[in-house]
């Protein structure tokens, strides 16, 4: 319960040194980017972390023509890992098409220092 405190501080604190809520659609829509961009990578990270491990394990520690577990988990892995992608094109794909690039987020803009001629 205290690794879930500290984290869930650690993750929020810079939300609210920021307080850059002004209405709901805000609170939401830093929800869907946590989810975008910390929440999604991480469990792409984690899947392709086991397809590496169950290779390694394979091919390393226990490559017996007989042993069909990790065979079947390296199957698996890449069956998750393709579904995941999948499923993640589709809805970036249904996101543009439907919602075109309004929901993108935008990149800051550079400062610039103009020159004298």
């Amino acid at each position: 319960m205290k690794i879930l405190f500290a984290l869930g501080s650690v993750l929020l604190v810079p939300a609210v040194a920021m307080a850059q809520v002004n209405d709901l659609t805000d609170v939401f829509n830093n929800i869907f980017e946590f989810i975008n961009f910390v929440v999604i990578p991480f469990i792409f990270a984690l899947a392709f972390i086991w397809f590496l491990y169950n290779i390694f394990v394979y091919f390393f520690f226990e490559a017996k023509p007989e042993n069909d577990v990790l065979r079947n988990q390296i199957l698996f892995s890449v069956i998750g890992l393709f579904v995941m992608l999948s499923i993640w094109g589709i809805v970036a794909l249904v996101q543009n098409s439907l919602l075109g690039q309004s929901g993108a987020i935008e990149p800051p803009v550079l400062p610039t220092v103009e020159s004298r001629n």
